[in-house]
């Protein structure tokens, strides 16, 4: 039997179904290292001379971002606060600019 729509609904949330410290483990030992990864490649790309100033500011801002990101996860006491995480001023920031340089989407990792 499939359970209800609303049981599956919930188990999709943002750490359904898990304790706050495996949300913040797995934040700490995956996600937080692939951000960081994917933004060291970026800035191993070599971009237009004209282009250097923008792109490192949209970087510099992306690695910001998940620095906030990852204190803002740190300091979570319980899974309900979760939710209500604001993106992160340098997260927004890096988007912005990106959008502006004309970067529609980013990739996923």
């Amino acid at each position: 039997d499939n359970p209800p729509d609303s049981t599956r609904a919930k188990e999709t949330k943002p750490g359904a179904g898990q304790t706050i410290k495996q949300v913040k483990d797995t934040y700490a030992a995956r996600l937080i290292p692939a951000f960081n990864d994917e933004v060291d490649r970026l800035r191993a790309l070599k971009p237009p001379k004209g282009d250097r100033k923008t792109i490192s500011k949209m970087l510099d801002d992306l690695s910001a971002g998940i620095a906030q990101a990852t204190t803002a996860i740190k300091s979570l006491k319980s899974i309900k606060e979760f939710p209500s995480l604001a993106e992160p001023a340098g997260l927004k920031a890096a988007g912005t600019e990106a959008k502006a340089y004309g970067i529609q989407q980013c990739a996923n990792l």
